[in-house]
């Protein structure tokens, strides 16, 4: 399953006007050492090809987007319109991280960004 991958040269704006425009939908991710890795969740819920929707869990999991490397903190991804915030929570079945360590990556793409876009999900 750990095949080629293409690889798309996005800047940052452009990655926060694609979750912006997502309708909340959730990402999971992965903070690895040197990366973020983020994959959409169930991208073909609406196809009624059952191989299709177990790929696209599988694809999803925590582990297999962290291709083997140690993880900082796993989760899942989102914007809330409502209140204008990227939300990350700490749900993942297989690193369990703690809501602290949520609260650290919050803290770094705060300051990274210079601003308060990233919150905690509780």
């Amino acid at each position: 399953m750990l095949g080629q991958v293409d690889e798309i040269n996005l800047h940052t704006q452009d990655l926060f006007n694609l979750l912006k425009f997502t309708d909340g939908e959730r990402f999971n991710y992965v903070v690895l050492d040197n990366k973020v890795v983020l994959a959409r969740v169930h991208a073909n819920a609406d196809c009624n090809e059952a191989h299709r929707k177990v790929a696209d869990w599988a694809l999803s999991k925590h582990a297999l987007l962290a291709g083997r490397q140690g993880v900082y903190c796993s989760g899942e991804l989102w914007y809330d319109k409502r209140i204008s915030c990227f939300m990350l929570n700490n749900d993942s079945g297989t690193y369990e991280p703690s809501l602290k360590r949520v609260e650290v990556v919050v803290a770094l793409a705060n300051n990274i960004f210079d601003s308060q876009r990233f919150q905690v999900a509780e």
